[in-house]
């Protein structure tokens, strides 16, 4: 298994994001948030990243997590 390192620009935050992917999952890490999700692949893009916007609550304000969301998704479908 191996393990990416990721790097996104928030507002006021650099977080880095640790990945590590399956056929079926990546399970997406934030060490300095303790904070960690398992996205399942599926075939419902819009219902997937919904699901990780609100794995986000309270840990992020709302502009914050959609887009730390769109981010993210395009790291999972694009590797940049």
């Amino acid at each position: 298994m191996t393990i990416e390192v990721k790097t996104f620009e928030l507002p006021e935050q650099k977080p880095e994001l640790y990945f590590s992917h399956t056929e079926a999952y990546t399970l997406i890490s934030v060490p300095a948030w303790n904070w960690c999700y398992l996205w399942t692949i599926s075939d419902n893009d819009q219902k997937d990243k919904q699901q990780f916007k609100e794995a986000l609550k309270g840990i992020l304000d709302d502009l914050t997590a959609i887009q730390m969301t769109d981010k993210v998704y395009q790291f999972l479908m694009t590797g940049n």
